[in-house]
């Protein structure tokens, strides 16, 4: 799909990208992005591709999700109610399909089966965010990038690092909580350091931004 001067212009910071570029955007202009899953993590992924002018597909069983989704969305995107029938149809064409259906604290159910794999064009790819928690596609292996024999890209190899920054910065609330005596003694103590820093208001008064700590002399220090 080869772009005129006009659409050169609008999309020039995507081009400058050393990944992208001409050819690669014209490639994003006729692509079909398939998200299964519209909650953060699955509207973020068709926020990105929206945002790039892919043709986007968002696929939720919530109706309430995918209408507060039609009235912010930018882009050429389609909201469709999640059901076998509609995966179906929707992956039969899909360039990229973006599993983001996460159920916290349990195993992610499997919504794109065998033979909706089998189903799509050679090249395509599945990008399953669920891998981690037994993944969105029956044929996701957990750490791993493959393709299948009938040209599918899975990639089930995901960076952990935003997992592990969520799990230390609620490992980090966890004892601060603990330390402001939980439920039973629950305390705000004031003259601590740490839990009036992190207090923005208290008792009516605005404590945002708090007062800089007191920096201790080091032994080598100018006397």
């Amino acid at each position: 799909m080869a772009m005129n001067d006009q659409e050169l212009l609008r999309y020039s910071r995507h081009i400058l990208l050393d990944d992208i570029g001409i050819e690669g955007q014209e490639k994003i202009l006729s692509a079909h992005v398939v998200v299964i899953g519209a909650g953060n993590v699955g509207y973020n992924a068709a926020w990105i591709a929206a945002g790039m002018l892919a043709n986007v597909t968002i696929l939720d069983k919530n109706l309430d999700r995918l209408r507060h989704l039609d009235q912010i969305c930018v882009g050429r995107t389609t909201t469709l109610a999640s059901n076998r029938g509609s995966i179906e149809r929707a992956l039969v064409d899909a360039d990229l399909v973006v599993g983001a259906v996460l159920v916290a604290g349990a195993r992610a159910p499997i919504v794109v089966s065998e033979d909706m794999v089998r189903s799509m064009k050679p090249g395509s790819v599945i990008v399953d965010l669920a891998a981690s928690t037994g993944g969105n596609c029956a044929l996701t292996k957990n750490g791993e990038v493959y393709t299948t024999d009938n040209g599918v890209t899975m990639v089930g190899k995901l960076n952990q690092l935003p997992h592990q920054a969520s799990q230390l910065y609620g490992n980090n609330l966890c004892h601060l909580l603990d330390d402001m005596g939980k439920a039973e003694k629950w305390k705000i103590d004031m003259e601590d350091a740490v839990v009036s820093r992190a207090m923005v208001t208290y008792n009516g008064k605005i404590n945002w931004p708090p007062a800089p700590l007191p920096v201790s002399p080091t032994a080598g220090g100018v006397k």
